[in-house]
């Protein structure tokens, strides 16, 4: 839940994810801010006709699962929308 005062794990935000969609997230971050989140698919067939199959990132040669983010004290912000 988005927070103006908590904050979340590296972890406790990839197992929630997780969770919700059946598959590990690439997630990052900018000044321990939770920025984006990544989730990887094989297509099978084309790219506009083909089925999109959720997997799990291959973590092979990368920085890992939290690109920018520290393992505790991530911020989770609400979105700022201007009237």
């Amino acid at each position: 839940m988005p927070s103006t005062e908590r904050t979340y794990e590296l972890a406790e935000i990839r197992e929630a994810l997780g969770r919700a969609r059946g598959v590990e997230a690439v997630v990052g971050c900018q000044r321990n801010e939770l920025r984006e989140v990544w989730y990887h698919y094989e297509v099978l067939g084309t790219v506009q006709t083909g089925d999109f199959i959720p997997i799990n990132p291959d973590f092979t040669g990368t920085r890992g699962p939290g690109k920018g983010c520290p393992s505790t004290g991530i911020k989770y912000l609400p979105k700022e929308t201007s009237e």
